[in-house]
């Protein structure tokens, strides 16, 4: 029967005001309204997803103790104090949860690695669902994660490139981006206005010495086009640096233009949706704002800032317009020509293969 089986679920996701990554958890949670969901938030992060009832927070109570003895745990390369807590909890599944979890972060990795074996150890099922893998420069990091990765009951990935590094793992499937089988709250008619998404390219290493030019490209789409349609500039990550960005476009532009065009936070998975899916026009550096405008069938022109993003427009044979940020083009950039483009209904359908482990479990 339907949904009969009760299950509790640790989602380890990227909990960092990201509309991408809190975009997935709605998803999951909406899919699965009997299931329980838990993240490491507190209630404040739980109303980013108005409406879930099926979502909790584990609240984590800092304080500088717990900060000094994590800044510790990550020298040691161990597992950090809100992930040693969960063994109480008594989860049935533990599920990895998003795009971008196997980089290797010089820094970092190690812990993520040993905090997954922890989590392994102490909950039954594990998934990792809508990754992909890399960029990563050691043969250690690839074979550590390749021997790892057969110790998972289910593993999908969301690029072609990611799946076929692992080929002789039966329990690895592939699908187009979770985002892709989302039922949005589509518009009988669409608003006028623009919506771009920007990134902050001066915090990524890889991307630095392009932030300038990036900065000035962006300005000079909206100078373009701020008297044809009403702008609107997203942030979609604060904490990574968006409005940062955003900021520093608007210092480009003179009173007038200033006046026409408005600012996006994101804060509220619902409001972003509706965000997105209204735009007459879509310019996007953010994966996921990319993702949604395909999905819906807006006109959409792709900035691309990394493989994620090149290898997503690859696997759907896009054909339109895009820019890399990496390989910047100096000539004018005209945007009177953009077109919606079609999505197959088999990318779509492919979108559901990343369900497939806990489909079985809620409907049998």
């Amino acid at each position: 029967m339907k949904g009969n089986m009760k299950k509790k679920i640790f989602v380890n996701a990227y909990l960092n005001n990201n509309f991408g990554d809190d975009l997935l958890i709605y998803l999951l949670c909406q899919r699965y309204p009997n299931f329980e969901f838990y993240i490491n938030a507190d209630e404040i992060y739980i109303e980013h997803f108005e409406r879930m009832r099926n979502i909790h927070g584990i609240d984590y109570k800092n304080n500088i103790l717990k900060k000094i003895i994590n800044r510790l745990l990550i020298l040691l390369k161990c597992p950090r104090l809100q992930i040693l807590k969960l063994k109480k909890e008594n989860f049935d599944i533990n599920i990895l949860l998003g795009g971008s979890n196997f980089i290797e972060n010089k820094s970092f990795w190690g812990v993520k690695y040993k905090e997954e074996k922890f989590l392994r150890k102490h909950i039954e099922k594990n998934l990792i669902m809508g990754s992909n893998f890399g960029p990563y420069q050691s043969e250690k990091f690839f074979k550590s994660y390749k021997r790892e990765f057969s110790k998972y009951d289910f593993i999908s990935f969301r690029d072609k490139y990611s799946y076929n590094l692992f080929p002789h793992c039966p329990q690895i499937t592939m699908g187009a981006d979770i985002a892709f089988s989302g039922n949005y709250f589509l518009q009988g008619k669409r608003n006028s206005y623009c919506l771009i998404s920007v990134i902050d390219c001066k915090r990524r290493a890889e991307l630095k010495q392009f932030d300038e030019h990036y900065i000035e490209m962006i300005s000079n789409i909206v100078k373009a086009e701020i008297n044809n349609k009403e702008i609107i500039l997203a942030s979609f990550c604060d904490n990574e640096g968006d409005i940062e960005t955003i900021n520093r476009i608007i210092c480009t532009l003179n009173d007038d233009e200033k006046n026409k065009v408005k600012i996006y936070r994101h804060k509220n998975v619902c409001e972003s949706i509706t965000m997105i899916t209204g735009a007459s026009l879509i310019i996007g550096t953010r994966f996921h704002s990319i993702v949604l405008a395909l999905k819906c069938g807006i006109p959409i022109l792709p900035i691309i800032y990394s493989n994620k993003t090149k290898n997503l427009l690859n696997d759907i044979k896009f054909k339109g317009e895009i820019i890399d940020i990496r390989k910047m083009p100096k000539e004018k950039i005209c945007i009177n020509n953009i077109q919606p483009y079609e999505i197959k209904e088999e990318v779509v359908s492919s979108s559901n293969k990343h369900f497939e482990y806990l489909d079985n479990l809620y409907y049998k």
